[in-house]
């Protein structure tokens, strides 16, 4: 089955063909209160070195790995929403985690691509979180999730009360060690 750029499949048979031809053999499909046709995979996923350019296919929840790496993914559109295991997406052209899985309770792994932020984070990673080359986030470079959770979070409050006093914040002093 030949996928065009950015086409995403609604109907279960083409799901299925193009699951099948890319070995994830082990799934369901189904209806979702949001999304026609949604799968859940009862093993790894693995469709790394693929040349995707998209996920075409809605994924909710992974039972092992997911990986999705050495693509020419530009966004997570699609991902998972839950990983049981980890969650590989390094080596792609990815500019921010935005789509990316709600929860992955193993290792979250988006090292050598170009994410400009860390906005998007995930809720819960339970493993290690690593980010190694991309440029953009060297500030962030020996953080712990946790701590860059709470960076996010601290960043999201300063624009918050900047909205609400109709002034920008700004403190270049500010020193965000936890």
């Amino acid at each position: 089955m030949t996928i065009r750029e950015n086409q995403f499949l609604t109907n279960a048979r083409d799901i299925e063909q193009w699951l099948r031809g890319h070995r994830v053999t082990e799934y369901m499909i189904y209806s979702h209160p949001i999304y026609t046709n949604v799968v859940e995979v009862f093993a790894d996923c693995d469709l790394s070195y693929q040349d995707l350019s998209s996920i075409p296919v809605k994924f909710y929840y992974i039972q092992g790995d997911f990986n999705i790496s050495y693509n020419r993914l530009s966004d997570l559109t699609f991902s998972p929403l839950l990983i049981e295991k980890n969650f590989f997406c390094q080596n792609n052209l990815l500019t921010s985690l935005e789509e990316g899985p709600d929860t992955v309770k193993g290792s979250y792994i988006c090292s050598n691509n170009n994410i400009e932020n860390l906005m998007h984070l995930p809720s819960q990673v339970n493993g290690s979180f690593y980010f190694m080359n991309n440029p953009k986030l060297l500030p962030y470079t020996h953080k712990s999730f946790k701590e860059i959770k709470e960076m996010n979070q601290i960043q999201k409050d300063q624009r918050s009360l900047s909205l609400a006093v109709g002034q920008p914040l700004v403190n270049r002093n500010m020193n965000y060690k936890i």
